[in-house]
């Protein structure tokens, strides 16, 4: 039993799609009937022309034979018959124009319907986007938005403070580096004394070869 009644259920929207699908059927037909009968009138009229125009150059050609002929009153008939074709292809050509003016108007008005439609559909989008979102709700949202630039543009600023406290440490950090590379480079202090390193003076006697030549050298510098 449950199923039978949401099968009706459900049959709702589907008849009412069923019965918008027919309506859009039934007013494209029209149209496209009206359309082609108006073709098949032009069509009609067309071939009606090309055979008046035939028969109008047919009769004067007739009309010049006769003329030939000395006979008069037939060649004056046939001047009158082309002269009525004649007047019969300007009646033939004034349709052809109303056929035309109703073919462009049934375009024009097709193509007024859809924008119609596109505008009603346009129209109710808006009305349920509008349903959607009141002018209390836009003032939330501008509300929010403004509260949320000010936490960010707040962070940023905190962010920034931050980077500069960790510039200045990591400056500190590579002077201290600098300085150790600069202590590093330095050369390493002797572990003696400067007095350790000089010559020791010779505390015995001198050889008698040097005494004797310090003697000449002494005996020999003028007094």
């Amino acid at each position: 039993m449950g199923g039978l009644f949401s099968k009706k259920k459900e049959d709702g929207p589907k008849r009412k799609q069923l019965g918008k699908a027919r309506q859009n059927d039934e007013e494209m037909s029209d149209k496209d009937k009206a359309k082609f009968d108006l073709r098949v009138a032009k069509k009609a009229i067309t071939k009606l022309t090309k055979q008046v125009e035939a028969d109008v150059v047919k009769f004067k050609e007739k009309a010049r034979q006769l003329l030939k002929a000395k006979k008069k009153d037939r060649a004056l008939m046939c001047l009158r018959m082309s002269k009525f074709k004649t007047k019969k292809l300007a009646e033939l050509d004034n349709q052809m124009f109303k056929l035309e003016s109703m073919i462009m108007e049934i375009k024009s008005q097709a193509a007024s319907l859809e924008v119609f439609n596109a505008m009603k559909v346009a129209n109710s989008a808006i009305k349920t986007i509008q349903s959607r979102m009141s002018i209390d709700d836009v003032e939330q949202l501008m509300e929010e938005n403004e509260e949320s630039n000010a936490y960010v543009q707040e962070m940023s600023e905190l962010l920034g403070e931050t980077v500069s406290e960790d510039d200045e440490a990591i400056l500190a950090e590579m002077n201290a580096l600098e300085a150790e590379e600069l202590n590093a480079a330095l050369p390493e202090a002797p572990e003696t004394s400067l007095s350790d390193q000089l010559p020791v003076a010779p505390t015995g006697v001198l050889d008698t070869k040097v005494a004797a030549k310090v003697e000449e050298k002494r005996v020999m510098v003028p007094a």
